[in-house]
């Protein structure tokens, strides 16, 4: 994939903005530094606009200047704005495109290679692009990690195989994005008396796959199968709530090589007659049956974030709502009978296109409503220009007019 012309004078335009902040900046001076016409990077601010991150300022020696902190903008917001789709093939935005989609044995790595790249921009704001951005990009994409999961994933405890182990685990899928085999060494007596970790995966991964060797070296079999993921993220002091899965992984790894010890079957019998609900990722009823029951957990979002199902294409997401309300004894809002759940990237353009369109009319004079952030269902937006008491009001009607038109269960909070 190659961004277009659009995306990278956008950014250097933001950029200009953001590096001479709270100066104004005139189109003239920026289309004559970057030898482009006025007009097409007109066209390129008014793709822009509805982000707010910008406010034109009018009469002489006006142009456009910042209205928002860089760090509160996202390089996946602006990438959208920009591109309108960051897909590396057109199946990942219309499922509809490609009739061999369910056959496609390509499908998923794009589906991974697509969450990653969704990542980067996600984890980096506008101020990345400033002076020493090299620092300020490590210290934002790591901003969210505990020291002691930097410490794991730099200089991780007992890295490759075991030479003499007597049990190996292993769990997840390289295709989905991460996978963990686990090495143990287990005496005559039960007692595991080395262990070792080769993963594929991000640092949370790493690190966690780190900690359990820490943890189960020394211990009885039986005293090791009561180590749980909620053991692992204590040691390492918290994981992002996205990454949650990489401690359960260990779980599961651990419990893998000790049936693998005791020529037990690989997979325990619960989830061999399991039924597969997010075909992505490759997750059974029985494995998100036991996360929710282990961990407490009581949103779809959280089901996620502990197993990863529902965090691709986001089909299974009304079986994910089902198994949880079936669990929980209480009605979970699903989208069945409702307009088909869009991605992300369908989800931000249709209210961005709301946003220039049909928005403003709804809006008190001199009121601005910008958008901020789209997570799933939840909507963050700033507005502006409107006092308090009548804030609310205007937030139900956007909400409204969003669920409408974009898709129901919208939920609109303020930035």
């Amino acid at each position: 994939m190659r961004f277009s012309t659009r995306t990278r004078y956008g950014l250097r335009f933001l950029f200009r903005l953001a590096n001479q902040a709270p100066h104004v900046v005139t189109l003239r001076q920026v289309a004559e530094e970057e030898s482009i016409s006025i007009g097409y990077l007109e066209q390129i601010v008014h793709s822009l606009k509805p982000l707010g991150i910008f406010r034109a300022v009018r009469g002489v020696g006006g142009g456009y200047t910042m209205a928002k902190d860089p760090s509160s903008v996202s390089l996946e917001a602006i990438f959208l704005s920009l591109e309108g789709s960051l897909a590396f093939v057109q199946c990942l935005d219309d499922p509809s495109f490609c009739t061999r989609m369910s056959l496609c044995p390509t499908r998923l790595f794009w589906l991974h290679f697509d969450q990653v790249l969704r990542q980067f921009l996600r984890k980096r704001s506008l101020r990345c692009l400033l002076p020493m951005q090299g620092e300020f990009l490590k210290e934002e994409s790591m901003w969210d990690y505990t020291k002691a999961v930097h410490d794991h994933f730099l200089h991780p405890h007992h890295a490759g195989p075991v030479a003499n182990a007597n049990a190996i685990g292993e769990v997840g899928s390289m295709a989905c994005g991460d996978a963990l085999r686990l090495y143990l060494l287990i005496n005559e007596q039960g007692i595991i008396e080395d262990a070792g970790f080769e993963t594929f995966g991000c640092a949370s991964a790493i690190a966690s796959s780190s900690v359990l060797t820490d943890l189960v070296i020394g211990l009885h079999v039986d005293e090791a199968l009561k180590v749980t993921n909620k053991d692992i993220v204590a040691h390492l002091g918290g994981l992002p709530r996205e990454k949650m899965h990489c401690s359960v992984m260990g779980q599961e790894a651990l419990e893998a090589a000790i049936r693998n010890w005791r020529g037990e079957p690989p997979i325990p019998h619960a989830q061999e007659i399991g039924k597969l609900v997010c075909k992505c990722f490759g997750v059974t009823d029985a494995q998100i049956l036991r996360a929710i029951r282990d961990n407490g957990l009581t949103t779809v979002d959280e089901v996620t974030n502990y197993t990863k199902a529902g965090g691709a294409c986001g089909e299974c997401r009304d079986t994910i709502a089902e198994i949880l309300a079936a669990e929980l004894k209480k009605t979970v809002p699903t989208a069945k009978s409702q307009k088909p759940l869009l991605t992300n990237v369908q989800r931000m353009q249709k209210i961005m296109a709301l946003l220039a369109s049909q928005i403003p009319p709804m809006l008190p004079n001199n009121a601005e409503v910008s958008l901020v952030d789209v997570d799933g269902l939840t909507v963050t937006l700033a507005i502006k220009g409107v006092e308090d008491v009548a804030k609310e009001d205007v937030r139900k009607k956007i909400e409204g007019l969003l669920g409408e038109q974009v898709e129901a269960g919208i939920c609109v909070v303020e930035a």
